[in-house]
């Protein structure tokens, strides 16, 4: 388990392999073509990153004071 101090320092971007991808997506009554897989990983990856981006932006928020005006 990843906790939140380990994520305020770091985010390695782990993409899982398109074979685990295909597995998950084509389980159900849809069938994804590869390329389609490739489009909705990437998508998926943006998406987390930009998720990322808020989390460490709330953080900061949070450790700034209103008394004393941040720095960033």
């Amino acid at each position: 388990m990843i906790t939140s101090k380990a994520l305020s320092y770091t985010m390695e971007i782990v993409m899982i392999s398109i074979q685990k991808c295909k597995e998950i997506l084509n389980s159900g009554k849809n069938k994804y073509s590869d390329d389609e897989i490739k489009i909705i990983r990437e998508q998926l990856t943006k998406l987390s990153q930009i998720e990322y981006e808020f989390y460490k932006q709330a953080e900061r928020d949070e450790k700034s004071s209103h008394l004393h005006k941040g720095i960033n």
